[in-house]
């Protein structure tokens, strides 16, 4: 199996050629299938991660809109790149965006914004670049999504989001930091990891 930095560059390369219009159709599918699975069942607070749109991300927009309709709160995060921590807070319909340094969508003005504790939250939609039959996620290496687990609530439902099926193995330099997911869901699939 590859390590971590192959799967990194892989990946992002793989992610890279697919056209605007197969990553939109792709992203949509995988909204629905989300939305469609009971991961959602029950949930107060989910946390979303907004595309970096220069990396090709998955668009989560489709599912933020969801959340909004059935009443659901919905966290999105501002990176610290100094500590490698995240701070949360509530993401609603008025909220202005900017880009940060590293093209991140985040809260343009957080002092007018609800502040959001992490055992507050409920589902964790996460991003990736690929992820093993573990649930371990390979993702730009610097670890935030991890710390942010290691401080929510141990029932916290840890959702991947991916344009690609699992890869085959397992990811062979993955540490006992990595904190894996509780689900990926694909356009294919949904899949629950056993804990």
């Amino acid at each position: 199996m590859p390590l971590k930095t192959e799967l990194r560059a892989t990946y992002k390369k793989i992610r890279l050629s697919l056209s605007i219009e197969e990553r939109k159709a792709l992203s949509a599918s995988i909204c629905s299938r989300l939305i469609d699975s009971s991961v959602l069942d029950g949930a107060r607070v989910v946390h979303v991660f907004l595309p970096i749109e220069r990396h090709g991300e998955i668009d989560t927009r489709p599912l933020v809109e969801y959340l909004w309709e059935k009443g659901v709160k919905v966290v999105i995060s501002v990176s610290h790149f100094d500590t490698g921590q995240m701070s949360h807070y509530l993401y609603t319909p008025t909220t202005r965006l900017s880009l940060s340094s590293f093209s991140i969508p985040e809260p343009a003005r957080v002092a007018d914004l609800t502040k959001v504790d992490e055992k507050d939250i409920d589902v964790v939609i996460t991003p990736l670049l690929c992820c093993d039959n573990r649930g371990v996620r390979v993702g730009y290496g610097r670890g935030f999504y991890d710390r942010f687990f290691a401080v929510c609530r141990s029932d916290v439902k840890r959702v991947g989001l991916s344009f690609f099926p699992l890869i085959n193995g397992v990811v062979e330099d993955s540490r006992t930091d990595d904190i894996p997911l509780t689900h990926l869901c694909t356009a294919d699939e949904f899949i629950t990891f056993e804990k």
